[in-house]
């Protein structure tokens, strides 16, 4: 179990660790911040996947690692797009749900 812990603690903790708050967490609750490394569920979406939409209820917390997301104002959510993709007349969600390190 603590082999375990540790490859997740590596695997997860430099995406999160980038965050004011999950940066506090890691540096007064070292044990906090292990439960939280491991409460993660890492999912994968495709092209034009709508993560969540306006007036759903929040249920999670969405980290994003790679990729390019689009607010979509006209139509209040979420989504994938292609990296290649243009983004006319919208704001790019790296800007708006938090910071987007990928291509």
């Amino acid at each position: 179990k603590a082999l375990a812990s540790e490859l997740t603690l590596n695997q997860r903790s430099r995406y999160i660790s980038e965050h004011p708050l999950f940066e506090l967490i890691k540096d007064q609750y070292s044990d906090v911040y292990l439960s939280l490394c491991g409460a993660f569920v890492s999912h994968i979406y495709a092209d034009s996947d709508v993560i969540f939409r306006e007036g759903t209820v929040a249920e999670c917390m969405h980290i994003t690692i790679r990729g390019t997301y689009l607010l979509d104002t006209s139509f209040a959510f979420l989504r994938r797009i292609p990296s290649s993709a243009a983004c006319s007349g919208m704001q790019r969600a790296d800007s708006v749900v938090g910071h987007n390190k990928g291509t």
